[in-house]
């Protein structure tokens, strides 16, 4: 037994130093492993930027020039994405580098083909390898993209616009403007410290963007759904366009018009419509020509860039000579010469289907349809008129096609009236330019003296005024854009803008059969959905407490005041101490209401500070200037809201040489005039900034 005592304790001293030994060794083991891994790590974190430096630049497919991989210094740009360095192997003339974004990753294999590095074989996906050179300069397609435009759904989708900004000198935000048919907006998208940005943005069809960067700015087109990726260096103004249409965008990007194939604006040439004309069509002949040389040099460019090119420049010049409207003197019923309107008919007459990508396009159909109403179909709030006109759609009334013609005409001789006695004509001036419609007055007459018609303007016009002048509204519309000869899809879309213009200047809900009138003519189910939705929109903002009204201002006070001292110190003289930021707009400003959708924010970046927000709203009625007060929510305990009589707007106007809307003014501490010329709330920071200063 004490053998096997003695043998037992040796053995349990020898099974102890190898349990010890290998509990060492299993550490040592474990230590290493852990050494080699982080050492691993350190080398995958730690990229080599001497090899970076090899590969730095934009790289094409030599075979057909499109350009695919972007090697930055911090991040890499392939596939419409931005990718992060993982690990860079380069040596002798080979090399491998991976690269992630998020769970996503990537290994490039390369092979440079040439002693300065500007020609690679790079393979990213097994079995793909293809030979890519390295340029500064995007070049054309080398084969033509032969695939026409899609169809437009018209219903609101959605596009994302991406880049790189390199050499940049602001650090403002990148905007893209979206040129729709039924309004203009405006995104905005945070540029990072690489110069780097995305944005998803709505599209309602193809359309028309401008991509600005202060001073530095991209028009393109493109399609519902698709991954738009920019890189342009601020320096040298080069763009480089990567994706699937990436061909046509290269090709938009390159041409340029030269100085002499440029339309005049309508205000420049001075003188008689015929002059303009002259100028117009010459200028087009020309930019033709230029464009048939271009095609011809360049024999590879896709279908998608001859086509839209060439339709651009016919429609130039109906948008062109549409715009000249705003040159005549409407007090004066001066009308656009004949010519000019079937030059712009013809236009509309062969628009394609998917018209919407064309921004010069939609300008010259909205003046044409808006020019045609006020001159053949003009609507004035007569309400003897507006009474006939509608017992006459009700069958309650029974006008013969002369009749018709001549209350159209007696319209619109009220219309000139009014226009002339707006500009402060005198009463002979408006006894001779109104001459040529008496006949028509004398001989509608007795028609408007009808008892039922006199009766029904006494005693009911105040009930139900308002939902017939609505309703003979949409109504006039709807037989002038017949009447226009635009295709179905056209006309729609027409009577849709018509029905959010509604809804946008009036700031409430329309009258039930007016909205089913709307309904009638747009059948378009999406568009139709849209407007029950703005219906109900309004609805429920009527609902709401009128939490604003403390923001509106009573003018009682300042009605009698004639001089702009005693008025404006009035109006500031609360206020002493604090500085003030005044809005001089209007409801029937389109700008001003872009920009009245960034005062939120201004107010939020100078909340809690000394700073009064006042508005002066210009030639605003009231329900209007209530209605846009609330839909904008533009309230708060540092906001004020004057309406003014015209004469004390005018005083303001004249004083602050207001000669255009939206303007923005900075009254300083002490009641002085800071800035005549402020920021607008879009400019962000920038404003924010400016108005601090005087803090």
């Amino acid at each position: 037994m004490a053998h096997l005592y003695l043998r037992g304790n040796g053995y349990k001293k020898n099974y102890i130093q190898m349990r010890t030994k290998f509990f060492s060794t299993i550490m040592l083991l474990i230590f290493a492993l852990t050494y080699v891994d982080a050492k691993d790590n350190t080398s995958k974190n730690d990229i080599d930027k001497s090899k970076i430096q090899r590969i730095l630049g934009q790289w094409s497919d030599k075979s057909s020039n499109e350009w695919k991989y972007g090697f930055f210094e911090n991040f890499v740009v392939c596939d419409n994405e931005f990718w992060e360095y993982d690990n860079v192997k380069i040596k002798a003339n080979k090399g491998t580098i991976k690269i992630k974004n998020g769970k996503k990753s990537k290994s490039i294999d390369l092979l440079f083909l040439s002693n300065g590095d500007s020609i690679c074989q790079i393979s990213a996906e097994k079995g793909s390898k293809s030979d890519f050179i390295k340029r500064k300069l995007p070049v054309l397609p080398s084969k033509s993209d032969s695939r026409n435009f899609a169809a437009d759904s018209y219903k609101i989708d959605s596009a994302t616009v991406s880049g790189v900004l390199t050499n940049r000198i602001t650090n403002d935000d990148v905007e893209v403007c979206v040129n729709g048919f039924i309004k203009n907006e405006t995104f905005k998208a945070k540029i990072d410290s690489l110069g780097r940005f995305s944005i998803r943005i709505p599209l309602f069809g193809i359309s028309n963007i401008t991509i600005d960067w202060k001073n530095s700015r991209i028009k393109d087109v493109i399609e519902p759904n698709e991954n738009y990726f920019i890189y342009k260096d601020w320096k040298t103004e080069v763009a480089w366009i990567m994706g699937q249409n990436w061909a046509f965008h290269t090709e938009m990007q390159n041409f340029k018009l030269p100085s002499q194939c440029v339309i005049p604006e309508y205000n420049e040439i001075k003188g008689r419509n015929k002059a303009y004309l002259d100028t117009c069509t010459h200028i087009t002949t020309r930019r033709k020509a230029y464009l048939d040389a271009y095609i011809a040099k360049n024999n590879n460019l896709s279908s998608r860039f001859i086509d839209f090119q060439t339709r651009n420049v016919e429609y130039d010049l109906a948008n062109a000579l549409m715009k000249r409207k705003f040159s005549l003197n409407s007090g004066y019923s001066e009308e656009l010469p004949r010519t000019y309107l079937d030059i712009v008919k013809l236009s509309i007459k062969n628009m394609p289907d998917n018209f919407l990508m064309y921004d010069n396009l939609l300008e010259a159909v909205n003046n044409y349809s808006d020019y045609m109403q006020h001159h053949d179909m003009v609507n004035i709030n007569v309400n003897t008129i507006e009474l006939i006109k509608y017992w006459n759609r009700k069958g309650e009334f029974d006008l013969t096609k002369e009749q018709k013609r001549e209350l159209l005409l007696t319209q619109k001789g009220v219309d000139v009236t009014y226009s002339l006695l707006y500009s402060g004509a005198d009463s002979s001036t408006i006894a001779l330019r109104t001459q040529i419609y008496d006949e028509y007055i004398k001989n509608i007459q007795p028609l408007l003296d009808q008892k039922n018609v006199t009766d029904f303007i006494s005693s009911s016009w105040a009930e139900k005024g308002e939902e017939i002048v609505q309703n003979n509204d949409i109504l006039d519309y709807v037989e002038n854009v017949d009447s226009l000869g635009f295709k179905p899809n056209v006309k729609e879309l027409l009577i849709y803008k018509k029905s959010c213009e509604l809804f946008q200047n009036q700031k409430k809900p329309v009258f039930e059969s007016t909205l089913a009138l709307l309904k009638d003519n747009v059948k378009n189910q999406f568009l139709s959905n849209d407007l029950s939705e703005k219906q109900k929109y309004f609805q429920n903002a009527e609902k709401k407490s009128d939490e604003y009204v403390q923001n509106l201002k009573m003018t009682d006070n300042v009605s009698q005041m004639k001089t702009y001292d005693e008025l404006f110190k009035s109006l500031i003289e609360p206020y002493k101490g604090k500085v003030i930021y005044i809005d001089f707009w209007g409801s029937w400003c389109s700008p001003c209401r872009q920009e009245m959708t960034f005062a939120a924010e201004l107010k939020r970046n100078l909340e809690n500070k000394d700073v009064v927000f006042m508005y002066f709203a210009n030639k605003t009625k009231e329900e209007d200037w209530k209605n846009f007060i609330k839909e904008f929510r533009i309230v708060g305990n540092n906001v004020v809201h004057y309406n003014l009589p015209e004469e004390q707007q005018r005083i303001l106007e004249r004083r602050f040489i207001i000669t255009s809307f939206p303007t923005y003014l900075i009254i300083d501490k002490d009641g002085n005039i800071g800035s005549m010329a402020a920021g607008s709330p879009s400019k962000g920071m920038e404003t924010v900034k400016e108005i601090e200063s005087y803090l």
